[in-house]
């Protein structure tokens, strides 16, 4: 549901004038864009993770890490009270570890 009014309100935000074809995202590379922006300590809001791009796949592409990083421990997610804000924080496991683990993943299915 979070995701679904997140895309809903950055597509009404942007008017489109022209779309660019040809570009394209990898899991991993918008893992690591996640990680650079949750502060060691601190959390972030579920919103702040994504940029301030309309491209769907983009969006789609970047919430897709954000599970692969919980699935991995590499995040913690926390909502406190139903429909409420979501923090996001840094999970147990170091992220050089996860790209690693990703990396053989990639091997193995090539």
């Amino acid at each position: 549901k979070a995701f679904s009014h997140m895309l809903t309100k950055r597509i009404k935000k942007t008017v489109r004038t022209r779309t660019m074809q040809g570009e394209s995202w990898s899991i991993g590379e918008r893992m690591t864009a996640i990680m650079a922006k949750i502060p060691l300590t601190t959390p972030i809001l579920f919103e702040d993770i994504f940029d301030d791009s309309t491209d769907r796949e983009l969006l789609v592409t970047t919430f897709l890490a954000l599970l692969e990083l919980v699935r991995h421990q590499q995040v913690a997610i926390k909502q406190t009270i139903e429909f409420g804000a979501i923090a996001i924080t840094r999970g147990p496991v170091p992220f050089n570890e996860i790209e690693k683990e990703i990396k053989d993943d990639e091997l193995a299915t090539d």
